[in-house]
């Protein structure tokens, strides 16, 4: 299942903002004689797709699958999901992983995430790990958690054929 992460560079933004603030300078100074080159901006990635991510998603949706195999047989961890409403950003059901994997199967997940963002994206800290599914009518709407870091990931377990 893919893992799809948007991000943004600090350095390109720092980048940007020099840039923004020559350009409003140029006009009403002549401190600037010439024309100056302006390096480039490579092309951001905003969605990286890594398909098979980590053999733990088959794992973890096996546990899915096993809690939810018998409609009739209810058990606690089938009640954990939280019915999450914001107005105008959230309608979805969601749980922590810590609370819905067994214990071991939840840090390899994690060691897995932090694997791919520290060698991938200089990150070396995850906020803990949620699960949310969707039905119809939920969703989210545009919305913005900086609050959580600079980037942010869906691991999918949708068994997409």
């Amino acid at each position: 299942p893919p893992a799809a992460v948007g991000f943004s560079s600090r350095a390109a933004a720092q980048k940007r903002k020099r840039q923004q603030q020559w350009q409003r300078k140029r006009p009403e100074s002549h401190e600037y004689e010439g024309e100056v080159e302006l390096t480039e901006l490579s092309q951001a990635r905003h969605v990286i797709t890594v398909p098979e991510f980590s053999p733990v998603s088959q794992q973890l949706r096996d546990v899915f699958d096993g809690r939810f195999q018998d409609p009739r047989h209810t058990t606690p961890v089938r009640f954990l999901w939280d019915y999450w409403y914001v107005k105008d950003q959230y309608i979805l059901h969601r749980t922590q992983a810590s609370a819905y994997f067994p214990e071991q199967l939840h840090e390899q997940l994690v060691d897995a995430l932090l694997e791919y963002g520290e060698k991938q994206l200089g990150c070396r800290a995850i906020s803990p790990v949620w699960m949310s599914y969707y039905i119809d009518g939920c969703g989210q709407d545009l919305h913005c958690d900086s609050f959580h870091g600079p980037f942010a990931y869906v691991l999918s377990l949708t068994p997409w054929e």
